[in-house]
């Protein structure tokens, strides 16, 4: 049974705020939220978060949020492309020190943990698995990522509410569109990348209408309007969705 990790113990564990600078690297100024449904693109999903795991830039994936049904079949992908951090990371003390704080406070939980298991190391990319954010909050995560399952979009929506504290941006993996436009009406997110990521959002974000469709850069860009606030949705143009 896991243990609780109270306030005062978890804050001996805290590391330095995200926006501090580790040598080289700065942490993510955008953490992102990834949806993953059953029948969509697995394997490029989980491309995309096992790259994130090993940089500090834009746009780094931060939670997780699987499909109950595809749940196995994404960790197994996963586990495959996780591979090692980068020398520079590995070498560098103070994101060492870091991680490995924040890898006890996982200890502390009897958290599980997926890693590559070819990579020795222990200072290697890791997920958590169904953390609380209670006790796991975004400052960590955006060293350890957190996945959980979810059954329903509405499930999935109820157990995102609290992220948009510290993020706006939102990446889906699906193969419907009532899916991907369920979330988009319906979660706090402003900015959502529709089986994409890294993708620059300036094309729409400066555009002035309250409500437009372009397309730039063998992209779909859309912005919209819900309960007076600015939503910003692209995709890869092309895309096939199945309803």
């Amino acid at each position: 049974m896991a243990k609780i990790l109270t306030r005062d113990s978890f804050d001996k564990l805290e590391y330095s705020s995200k926006m501090e600078k580790i040598g080289d690297f700065q942490s993510a100024n955008n953490s992102v939220v990834m949806f993953v449904y059953k029948n969509s693109d697995l394997h490029s999903a989980a491309h995309y978060l096992a790259e994130s795991t090993k940089t500090f830039n834009n746009n780094k994936i931060s939670n997780i949020l699987v499909q109950e049904s595809c749940y196995e079949d994404f960790i197994g992908i996963l586990k495959a492309k996780l591979g090692a951090f980068p020398e520079e990371l590995v070498k560098n003390k103070k994101f060492v020190d870091s991680f490995k704080k924040v890898s006890a406070a996982l200890a502390v939980l009897n958290a599980k943990t997926i890693y590559s298991e070819e990579t020795t190391n222990s200072t290697r990319p890791t997920i958590a698995c169904d953390i609380s954010l209670e006790h796991f909050d975004e400052k960590n995560s955006l060293l350890i990522p957190t996945l959980t399952a979810f059954r329903t979009i509405k499930d999935a929506l109820n157990i995102a509410k609290p992220l948009i504290s510290f993020t706006n941006f939102c990446n889906v993996w699906c193969n419907g569109i009532s899916e991907a436009y369920e979330i988009v009406l319906n979660s706090p997110f402003q900015k959502f990348y529709l089986n994409c990521l890294n993708v620059s959002l300036n094309p729409i974000i400066l555009r002035k209408e309250e409500s437009c469709v372009i397309v730039e850069q063998n992209h779909f860009y859309q912005k919209i309007q819900k309960d007076g606030k600015d939503k910003f949705v692209v995709f890869p143009f092309g895309t096939t969705f199945a309803n």
